[in-house]
């Protein structure tokens, strides 16, 4: 994420246009009348005005995440290891019945480091008293498979958590609120099933940067333009959304473990490391479909 993200800024900054400021901490909302036009910046103790404005602030956004119930939302765990034997270029999942319909994961980064974390349903959570933080620690230290070749291995940094939402039940609200915009994990756009954000993020900022640039060339007065933000995004994977309710609603825990690893197995078919154009891709739908709940 940090070589990927540092990419997408880069590429921002090689626009004139584009102003960069890091550290900005956004304290309040500037309104005229009913309408937001702008935003504060406590950090550099600054207004910023704008015709449109897009909330891509993650999971924590105050403005969007309509659908906050914890059945509809995963908690997972995570950090990085150094000292990791036994690696090589595999991802493992590791399915265990105290978090199902949850897993844990073993993403390596190199030879000798890898990303181990674990996660499952909010409500699972909730209603087990479960500690991620220490299912996980015994996922490092006692796993009959796992804790051997992480005998020896030790946490770099902190473990770190957070929130995923996901797109089940009522998730045909609108993302467009006058001149606000909602995309990403601002606007739940996260798979029920694969509990994938990265892509329907990506996807999401391109078509408001679509319909934000035909809305201010059309003078940046008809706001009934930006509402063809929702028609983008629904025509493009509402579906998606939907097969959620349909695929959670009285499957047993252990039959979306066989379709996950199904999943993988179908994708390592047309796995082709060699081929440098296609690999990147692979790998990034490998790791999607380990992330499914």
């Amino acid at each position: 994420r940090h070589e990927f993200d540092n990419i997408l800024l880069e590429n921002a900054l090689s626009f004139s246009s584009v102003t960069f400021l890091p550290e900005t901490k956004i304290s309040s909302l500037i309104y005229e009348g009913t309408k937001m036009i702008g935003v504060t910046d406590a950090g550099h103790e600054k207004n910023f005005h704008a015709h449109v404005i897009i909330d891509a602030t993650g999971v924590n956004s105050i403005l969007g995440q309509e659908n906050k119930d914890p059945k509809s939302c995963a908690l997972a765990v995570r950090g990085y290891y150094d000292n990791v034997t036994g690696l090589n270029n595999t991802i493992e999942v590791y399915f265990s019945d105290n978090i199902l319909p949850g897993y844990f994961w073993i993403f390596p980064t190199s030879p000798t480091t890898a990303n181990i974390g674990g996660g499952t349903f909010q409500n699972i959570v909730e209603d087990k008293k479960i500690n991620i933080k220490d299912l996980l620690h015994d996922f490092v230290a006692n796993h009959p498979i796992a804790s051997k070749k992480l005998k020896n291995a030790k946490l770099t940094g902190i473990l770190k958590g957070g929130k995923i939402p996901l797109a089940f039940g009522d998730f045909n609200w609108s993302r467009v609120r006058g001149n606000l915009i909602l995309i990403g994990d601002a606007g739940g756009f996260v798979n029920p099933i694969t509990a994938e954000g990265i892509s329907y993020a990506i996807k999401t900022d391109i078509y408001a940067g679509d319909i934000i640039s035909e809305y201010l060339k059309a003078g940046a007065k008809n706001e009934s333009i930006l509402m063809k933000f929702d028609e983008l995004w629904q025509k493009d994977f509402s579906s998606q959304y939907k097969m959620g309710d349909i695929f959670f609603e009285g499957i047993e825990p252990s039959l979306i473990q066989k379709y996950v690893v199904d999943c993988l197995l179908r994708s390592l078919e047309d796995l082709d490391l060699k081929n440098p154009a296609t690999s990147y891709e692979y790998l990034v739908r490998l790791k999607v479909l380990t992330k499914a709940f």
